[in-house]
């Protein structure tokens, strides 16, 4: 009986030292104060003092999408492509974006390029026309090249038997101004076309000497196709190609070139002035190295009866 009661008394010891920790009478390591357990003060972890907060920069207002309408956009200063710079860094697909309406060449002078409604030709050697399909575009690159997207708000008629020189006249004295340049469109039946085409082999010449030696004369009779082309205002050379530029495709699309002249069957015109031009400049190491000094750009050649009159 004695020795229950001892147990008795230790079990009550131990409940009473576990209430009393519990409780916050005493601290863990049992010291007291005033006869009463006192919790030991807990550690404070220090929090690093705020940094002040600086004030956001401004936002930068956004970049401007450009839309490139009633715009001429130009890959390479045409000066440069006729100091025989004919390697550049801009590809087809790239180009397309831009504009669906032009010309260029493209690298080595494998062939020219003529665009309308957005869809892009390779002009071959011997006049023939190759319509590019998407999936070439992206590995096809051009040296040189001016597009835009075409719209067209100024129209006029030519009469049956006129030519180049009439249009190109009767255009400018129905132009706002002669001060910017003009995206054309001639569509309908010709009596006839005079085009031409490039053939080299070997391109180490300035480009007109080599379409001068090299080029392959085609001649249309009584055909329905599509004339398209910019003028060029002569305060824009020799960045610009100056003065008239116009290439020809044929009804089926599968003939064409350059375009010499023409002689109209019922003919409509359509052109549209463009106040922007976007000058894009390769970025590569031939045309970094390359002189031109002050060189001009030739003027296109033109048919004998237009040098005659």
């Amino acid at each position: 009986m004695a020795l229950f009661f001892r147990n008795f008394c230790i079990l009550l010891a131990l409940c009473s030292f576990t209430w009393a920790q519990d409780s916050g009478l005493m601290d863990p390591f049992g010291e007291t104060k005033g006869g009463a357990a006192v919790p030991a003060a807990k550690a404070v972890e220090k929090k690093p003092a705020k940094k002040p907060r600086r004030a956001a920069p401004p936002r930068a207002a956004a970049a401007p999408v450009l839309q490139f309408e009633n715009t001429l956009v130009q890959y390479a200063p045409f000066c440069a492509f006729c100091n025989k710079f004919y390697r550049g860094d801009m590809d087809l697909r790239t180009l397309s974006t831009y504009g669906d309406f032009g010309f260029g060449a493209f690298n080595s002078l494998e062939a020219l390029m003529v665009a309308n409604d957005g869809k892009f030709y390779k002009i071959s050697p011997d006049g023939g026309l190759e319509l590019i399909d998407d999936d070439q575009r992206a590995h096809l690159y051009l040296p040189f090249a001016l597009v835009s997207k075409f719209r067209g708000d100024i129209s006029m008629t030519i009469p049956i038997g006129e030519g180049r020189k009439y249009v190109e006249e009767k255009l400018i004295k129905n132009l706002p101004s002669a001060n910017y340049p003009v995206a054309v469109r001639i569509t309908g039946k010709f009596a006839k076309v005079s085009t031409r085409a490039l053939s080299v082999e070997s391109a180490d010449e300035t480009f007109y000497k080599l379409l001068e030696k090299n080029r392959t004369e085609r001649e249309f009779i009584d055909i329905f196709g599509t004339i398209v082309g910019f003028f060029i205002p002569k305060h824009m050379g020799p960045t610009a190609p100056e003065g008239w530029r116009f290439f020809f495709i044929n009804e089926y699309a599968d003939g064409g070139g350059e375009l010499v002249d023409f002689e109209s069957g019922k003919l409509a015109v359509r052109a549209e002035m463009l106040n922007r031009y976007y000058l894009i400049m390769p970025n590569d190491a031939a045309f970094r190295d390359l002189k031109m000094g002050q060189a001009k750009a030739p003027k296109a050649p033109r048919s004998p009866a237009a040098k005659r009159d």
